[in-house]
């Protein structure tokens, strides 16, 4: 709270010696427009900079590797910022309510993107997740009601309740990357299974019929689970019975979408599958697995 409500502050320069700026070090600093940061500077604390409404653009050093909890909340003027590549993680609310903001650069290292964080940010009509985001927290962009593009980035595992609440233009969100390669691998309650390309799901209208996704007969049962997975996948098939078998998915054939496929596991007499779980690769496994039979 070191500058906290110093409501005449219209610049500020940061020696050399600091490297964490403390939480709400310049919170309300209404008419702070100009700040200079020096190299040495690894944090911007919790609300550091919250309701700094004069404050246009700020210069984050290389050095930065922590955006904290609000750290720039409620900065109604901020119309630019750039994030240092040393960044790996966004505090919940950090840019939330900074209704300005337009232009966003988030550095290549990136992971993480918490709760809140650009939430309300009416500014912005596109943004360029890097690859190495892995979890988008809830609320995360709500409200941004411009936002019209957004990229999925490759290695994401998690995207948070209500992440894009309330963003009504938004309409392309690019998962080619993510997609790219992959297949949707269908198992059913009696053993039997198949990849197919996911280009052969293609997007249908409301209204629509949809797609057939499996020729269902007697022989192979209703379908039991779904799974997009790829190349370098190992899968667990789960019987009732408590049957579990491992898989390569690479051995796995590809067959369009309205077809039997082939027998992946075979169920004893009573028993059906119930369900299939993605898995990394195991090298040199002696578990026992089950070949595909061609039928």
């Amino acid at each position: 709270y070191a500058f906290c409500g110093c409501d005449r502050l219209t610049s500020i320069t940061i020696p050399d010696s600091v490297t964490v700026i403390g939480s709400s070090a310049f919170n309300g600093c209404q008419n702070l427009a100009s700040v200079t940061l020096p190299d040495s500077v690894t944090t911007i604390g919790s609300d550091t900079f919250a309701y700094c409404d004069a404050l246009t653009s700020i210069d984050l050093p290389d050095s930065v590797e922590y955006i904290g909890t609000g750290a720039f909340y409620g900065c109604t003027a901020l119309t630019k910022i750039d994030l240092p590549d040393g960044v790996k993680s966004i505090g919940e609310d950090a840019f939330a309510h900074c209704y300005e903001l337009a232009e966003i650069d988030l550095g290549e290292s990136l992971e993480s993107i918490g709760n809140d964080a650009f939430r309300g940010c009416r500014g912005l009509t596109s943004i360029e997740l890097p690859d190495t985001v892995k979890h988008l927290g809830k609320y995360a962009f709500a409200w941004c009601e411009n936002l019209t593009e957004l990229n999925i980035p490759v290695f994401l595992k998690s995207v948070g309740q209500r992440c894009f609440d309330g963003c009504s233009k938004l309409q392309l969100m690019d998962m080619s990357m993510l997609l790219e390669g992959q297949k949707v691998l269908a198992i059913t309650t009696g053993g039997y299974g198949k990849r197919t390309d996911v280009a052969e799901y293609t997007v249908q209208l409301r209204g629509g019929q949809g797609l057939k996704n499996y020729n269902i007969t007697e022989k192979t049962g209703k379908v039991a689970d779904c799974k997009v997975v790829d190349e370098s996948d190992d899968i667990l098939i789960i019987s009732d019975d408590g049957t579990i078998i491992r898989m390569d998915v690479g051995g796995i054939s590809i067959y369009g979408r309205a077809t039997q496929g082939v027998r992946l596991m075979t169920v004893s007499d009573g028993a059906k599958v119930i369900s299939l779980a993605r898995t990394e690769r195991e090298e040199n496994t002696e578990e026992s697995a089950e070949t595909p039979a061609e039928e």
